[in-house]
């Protein structure tokens, strides 16, 4: 049985998460989360991580390519989403901007 060889059949990657790397409270999951993020930017694979996170913690994850997701706009509308809905409306743009480039 052969196996499969993971280095050429992923040379794009994408990281996207609604949360901010940069808080204080770090749970399991996104401790796991940050740990793939620096083995995906330690590989010679392209890479690029979708966040709200500021840039002395991107440095600090070495990460050399990101997209900015904003926060959710708050108004009326806002109110009655879930929180991931009322980030998706205020991010529809990058979101749609990121399934252009192919990843």
């Amino acid at each position: 049985m052969d196996s499969i060889n993971c280095k050429n059949s992923m040379s794009k990657i994408l990281f996207y998460t609604t949360g901010d790397l940069a808080t204080k409270h770090l749970t399991g999951g996104i401790k796991r989360f940050m740990e793939l993020v620096r083995y995906g930017f330690s590989t010679n694979r392209d890479v690029v991580l979708s966040s709200r996170t500021n840039t002395s913690k991107l440095q600090e994850l070495g990460v050399k390519k990101h997209i900015k997701i904003v926060e959710a706009r708050g108004d009326y509308l806002d109110k009655f989403l879930f929180p991931e809905l009322a980030l998706l409306r205020a991010n529809y743009h990058t979101i749609k901007r990121i399934k252009k480039t192919g990843i």
